[in-house]
C-alpha cells in the first residue's frame, strides 16, 4: 500500500510479511547388529517432521559405506525415490517430496550382501533436509551399523532308522 502524507514527503511502502515457515526435521536409523555375509539385510529410517509447519522440498538420503550388489527402498506415499547409485565405495538412494506435513514417515532399505564381505561392518546413514527453515538441524542425521559375520551353514545329516545289522554289501543311506 502506497501512502503519501504530503506532496513533498517520500513515498512509503508498507508490505505485510507472512510468518516465516519452519519445520523441525528429525531422522533415526536402525538395523540388525549382525547378519551372515551373503544374506539379505535391512535398514530402517524413521523421518519425522516435528512441525510446526510443513517441510517444503524435502530430501531424504539413504546410503551405506559399501558398494552393494543390490539395494532397494520402500518409501511412504508422496515420496519419489531415484534409482540406487553405486560407486566410490558407497551405495545411495535419494527420496524426495514436494511438501511433507508434520508427522512420521518410515523408509525401509533392503540390500543384498555377498560372502566376500565377511568381517566388514556396514554403516548405514540417513539424512534429511528441506528448503523450509529447520530450527534444530543437529538431529537431521541418523546412523546404524551391521557387522557381516561368517555364513551359517544349514546343512544337517540324520541317519535313517536301521533295524538290521549291515553286511559288506548293504548300503547305508542318509537324507
Amino acid at each position: 500500500v502506497l501512502v503519501r502524507v504530503s506532496d513533498h514527503d517520500p513515498v512509503v511502502l508498507f508490505l505485510p510479511v507472512a510468518e516465516f515457515a519452519s519445520a523441525d526435521l528429525d531422522v533415526q536409523a536402525g538395523g540388525i547388529p549382525e547378519v551372515p555375509a551373503g544374506k539379505p539385510l535391512r535398514f530402517t529410517a524413521q523421518v519425522q517432521n516435528l512441525g510446526p509447519g510443513a517441510a517444503r522440498d524435502l530430501l531424504v538420503r539413504l546410503w551405506v559405506d559399501f558398494e552393494l550388489p543390490a539395494m532397494a527402498v520402500m518409501a511412504p506415499a508422496g515420496f519419489t525415490c531415484a534409482a540406487p547409485v553405486v560407486g566410490g565405495g558407497q551405495s545411495a538412494i535419494d527420496c524426495s517430496a514436494t511438501s511433507v506435513a508434520p508427522g512420521s514417515y518410515a523408509f525401509t532399505v533392503d540390500a543384498q550382501t555377498t560372502a566376500a564381505m565377511v568381517g566388514n561392518t556396514l554403516t548405514f546413514r540417513a539424512s534429511v533436509q528441506a528448503a523450509t527453515d529447520d530450527p534444530l538441524s543437529g538431529n537431521n542425521l541418523g546412523v546404524a551399523s551391521t557387522r557381516l559375520s561368517a555364513p551359517v551353514s544349514d546343512l544337517a545329516m540324520e541317519p535313517l532308522d536301521v533295524p538290521f545289522v549291515l553286511s559288506g554289501k548293504d548300503v547305508l543311506r542318509y537324507r
